[in-house]
């Protein structure tokens, strides 16, 4: 099945009854810093970066009923009001590919759609659309036999993107906690999808379009313990012995670092804007002085931190990880299995036996292996046709354009929305009309939940006529007074079978089921100390 477009995976996550306006915009591929420093005397890995930034919108009138539409389906610019957006960094190297998501904010009027008032508070629009988001980049980048990596910190701010949106009071802030809880669940499901995709494909040979895979996710809080740091991951995953888990609280030093055993320095990526990548800056202050210690001149380590482990300790006392808010950084990385690794290695010698026939053609084929290694680093392939690609001035200029406005209000927001848009208008030359998607996915709550108890135990209820009563056996320390073995049956209408009973002696020797055996009455004796003389 080939993968679906943007469109397609965004209109099954969102539930029937939503209709939102996406625009999907792109600017292109640069050369950049790598981000791992490269240890003492290798140089530097030629890194590409390109930039992604999802702006999602809604047009209330058009959900009021009283909204134009196109004849292509899409709706008019002119009420659209900015939702939510987020930034995602692409970073490709020959080894690793690298989504680190830079930036994400709303301006929380997405409740003017106000569909289902009863359902389950547990949904969420935003999540679902950013996981299906990013998972939809995941499958872009997503290469044979090499590694990718979905990075983000979660740092707990009033507003990232939307400039006076913290000021609406439909916006809902979370705490340091409750976002980086958030930001598990947007990435539990995107491991979920990729791991149903690869049992999937387990029953097929791996190819380059549906590779055999591992995906884990791995979480750090500076100064949160084992213990704590569980508890940020989702329900299901918080158990301490889980085998089934892929959540990790480490750090994936093994998976994403080329030189596991470098420096410190060169085994923790720096992205912009990023808190651990300021305290490495800060570190390597004392590499460059001028008389360092004689063992540690050209030698690439640091003075105070001397392993990983020690730097994420340290970083718990940094002022953004100390100044009494928590910040989590989240890696998911998604690994090719051994198995495809070694069918790609023998198909590759296959390969090159055959071609050793020609020595010609040996050289002509590594020559047009080069060239497409190069140009696989400056253009991607499985990119749907909603994407708008702008220059990398003009993806700079747009970004900073949304942060000179303010969305503190519905009806300022209206207007900076429909600025912004035509701004992007006249930078892509793609006109105003944005992508509409329409829910596809059922309403949650909409039919009635299915029950988690055990069936129920039925109860067998007896007739009257199939009530056995049992004799009570006759005492041997003492007669009861009154007592007739020809007793009456009980009144009771109902009886509850139990387990185990068993019919008495008795029971077994009558001669008709459910009837005692006649026999000739009895008369009761009463002894002579127990007769009472009524005084005259």
């Amino acid at each position: 099945m080939s993968p679906l477009t943007l469109e397609e995976a965004l209109s099954q996550a969102i539930r029937k009854g939503v209709n939102l306006v996406v625009r999907h915009v792109v600017d292109a591929s640069t050369p950049c810093p790598p981000i791992f420093s490269p240890p003492l005397g290798e140089p530097d890995e030629p890194t590409i970066c390109k930039r992604h930034f999802l702006a999602v919108s809604i047009n209330p009138d058009y959900e009021k009923g009283t909204g134009q539409q196109t004849e292509s389906g899409n709706a008019l610019d002119d009420n659209e009001l900015l939702v939510f957006a987020i930034e995602v960094l692409v970073y490709t190297t020959d080894k690793l590919s690298t989504l680190f998501v830079s930036k994400a904010d709303s301006t929380g009027y997405l409740s003017l759609l106000n569909h289902d008032p009863n359902s389950p508070a547990a949904y969420s629009l935003t999540r679902n659309v950013l996981s299906t988001f990013l998972y939809h980049l995941v499958r872009i980048y997503q290469k044979p036999d090499i590694t990718l990596v979905l990075s983000l910190f979660a740092r707990a701010q009033d507003q990232y993107l939307f400039p006076g949106s913290s000021e609406n009071k439909g916006k809902h802030i979370l705490d340091d906690r409750g976002l980086i809880k958030w930001w598990c669940r947007v990435i539990d499901p995107i491991m979920q999808s990729i791991e149903r995709e690869s049992d999937h494909s387990q029953s097929r040979p791996p190819t380059p379009t549906s590779p055999a895979q591992h995906v884990t996710a791995h979480l750090i809080v500076p100064g949160c313990d084992t213990f704590e740091t569980r508890n940020f991951l989702p329900e299901r995953e918080r158990a301490i012995n889980n085998p089934g888990s892929h959540w990790r609280l480490n750090y994936p030093l093994h998976q994403i670092c080329s030189y596991p055993d470098a420096p410190p320095r060169c085994l923790v990526p720096r992205f912009p804007d990023d808190p651990k990548a300021r305290f490495l800056i800060d570190l390597d202050d004392e590499i460059t002085d001028e008389n360092p210690p004689h063992n540690l001149k050209n030698s690439g380590r640091w003075h105070s931190v001397k392993t990983l482990d020690q730097f994420w300790e340290m970083m718990s006392y940094r002022q953004e990880c100390s100044a009494g808010r928590l910040v989590g950084f989240l890696w998911m990385v998604v690994k090719p299995s051994p198995v495809t690794i070694n069918a790609s290695s023998g198909q590759a010698s296959t390969e090159a036996n055959l071609a050793t026939q020609s020595q010609t053609t040996n050289i002509d084929q590594e020559t047009e292996e080069k060239d497409v290694n190069k140009n696989s680093l400056k253009t991607t392939t499985n990119v749907d046709d909603s994407i708008i690609q702008i220059s990398n001035s003009d993806y700079k200029a747009l970004a900073d354009y949304l942060l000179d406005f303010d969305f503190s209000n519905q009806e300022d927001s209206t207007v900076n929305t429909k600025l912004w848009i035509e701004k992007l208008s006249s930078l892509s030359g793609c006109g105003n009309r944005g992508l509409r998607i329409v829910g596809k996915a059922p309403i949650p709550g909409s039919q009635p939940p299915a029950s988690t108890a055990g069936p129920r135990v039925a109860t067998n209820v007896l007739r009257d006529g199939l009530v056995r009563k049992r004799k009570r056996q006759p005492s041997t320390n003492s007669i009861v007074l009154g007592e007739s073995t020809n007793a009456p049956p009980h009144a009771a209408s109902t009886q509850v079978v139990s387990e185990g009973s068993k019919p008495t002696e008795q029971d077994t020797n009558t001669g008709t089921q459910g009837q005692p055996a006649p026999s000739a009455p009895s008369v009761n004796v009463l002894a002579g100390n127990l007769i009472r003389k009524k005084k005259k």
